[in-house]
Formats: structure tokens, C-alpha cells, sequence
């Protein structure tokens, strides 16, 4: 019988419109989490499908991934002393002359707030 399904089932392309920087930056946290878009997009499907029967709590789960006010940047104090902390280190290697390339230990403004953005859903348990 499985062999049957199999013969059945057909593969599909789906086609997405996103805004260039939402998907750069799900891109980085996608690879971080080992998944490819491609992936991703199947996992979602397959946690659609498990909610069929309750589309509401599907709802509250997609709507929970979604930026709330306090993942903003310029209202969250952790992702403000983040870049704080980044712009001091800046300011401390051009005073103290230190040049060349940032050290592969430290990482970029952006990729500390994925990071902290994904901590975030897997709080939640989305991650």
C-alpha cells in the first residue's frame, strides 16, 4: 500500500513573494536551526496539517512567531545594549588603531539578533 501512495504523490513547486531582507535573515536563522528553506516550508505544512482539526491554536502558533514590540531593536533594552556594546567595541579599535577585519569571535550586530530572536522561539517552543 505505501507503494501505491508513493506512485500517487506528486511533488509540487510552491512560489513565495517576500520582502529581500525577511528572507536573507530566515535564510541565516533557517541555517543555523539546520534547515533549508525548503525544509522549513515542509515542516510548516506538516504542523498545518497536524492542527487540522484545531485551526485556532494554528493561528495562535504562527501569530506567536511574529515581531512583537519587544523584539524591536529600538525598544528592547538586551538588543539596545547589544548594539551598544558592538558600536563600544567599534569605537575602542579605531582609538586604540586596531585594524584589519572583525576578529571571527565576534560576531555582527545582525547575527547576535537572530540569535537572540531564535533563544526567543525556542523559548516558546517554536524553535
Amino acid at each position: 500500500m505505501a507503494g501505491e501512495m508513493a506512485a500517487t504523490t506528486r511533488s509540487l513547486q510552491l512560489n513565495v513573494r517576500m520582502d529581500g531582507e525577511l528572507k536573507k535573515s530566515g535564510d541565516r536563522v533557517l541555517r543555523l536551526a539546520g534547515y533549508s528553506p525548503s525544509e522549513a516550508v515542509r515542516q510548516l505544512w506538516g504542523v498545518a496539517v497536524q492542527y487540522a482539526s484545531e485551526p485556532e491554536s494554528l493561528t495562535r502558533l504562527l501569530s506567536a512567531g511574529q515581531a512583537s514590540p519587544d523584539m524591536r531593536p529600538s525598544q528592547n533594552p538586551t538588543l539596545l545594549k547589544l548594539r551598544q556594546g558592538r558600536e563600544l567595541m567599534a569605537q575602542a579599535r579605531r582609538e586604540l588603531g586596531i585594524e584589519g577585519e572583525v576578529s571571527k569571535h565576534e560576531e555582527s550586530y545582525d547575527d547576535m539578533r537572530e540569535a537572540y530572536l531564535y533563544e526567543r522561539l525556542e523559548e516558546r517552543g517554536l524553535a
